[in-house]
């Protein structure tokens, strides 16, 4: 789930790296990376092929590797 922003939010994660792994039915495409001229709002997923999930098949594609080094808190 994420915020009307688009941005999502992770508790009681420690440091170290993390990435995003999303699951797209079978009729959705993965926009491709560097989609547009904001680098920083497009998710440059990476395929990593189908898993099927209850006799469904989708596309895993996950996003690149984000280091996580402390935790933040906005009010």
């Amino acid at each position: 789930m994420h915020d009307a922003d688009g941005e999502y939010l992770f508790e009681g994660l420690e440091p170290g790296d993390y990435c995003i792994k999303f699951l797209l039915d079978e009729d959705m495409v993965a926009s491709p990376a560097d989609a547009g001229t904001d680098d920083a709002a497009d998710s440059d997923g990476i395929a990593e092929g189908d898993v099927v999930r209850d006799g469904v098949t989708y596309q895993a594609v996950k996003t690149v590797a984000t280091t996580l080094t402390m935790l933040v808190s906005r009010i």
